[in-house]
């Protein structure tokens, strides 16, 4: 009756095991499966950073370029201003 009663409990016992086991190794493989996913969101994130980068330099030189002509046409306004003034 010991016997039985033990193999029981070792079966139990064993099953309980693999059980375990066999959560460890699903928790391992989604672990995997999201660092994947991870890992593809980093990269797309550093190429959308990389073009908002290169956008922003766009922008600045663009502005940079309007603020000089800015500056080009103010001083012909003035230029003219100057002249009306005098003739």
């Amino acid at each position: 009756m010991q016997l039985v009663r033990y193999q029981e409990e070792y079966i139990r016992s064993t099953l309980q095991i693999r059980g375990v086991y066999e959560q460890v190794e699903h928790i391992k493989e989604k672990s995997c499966q999201t660092e994947v996913e991870l890992e593809e969101k980093l990269k797309k994130m550093k190429v959308d950073i990389d073009e908002l980068r290169a956008n922003l330099m766009d922008k600045e030189t663009e502005k940079r370029n309007i603020s000089e002509e800015n500056e080009g046409l103010n001083l012909n306004i003035d230029k003219n201003r100057s002249n009306e003034r005098e003739s």
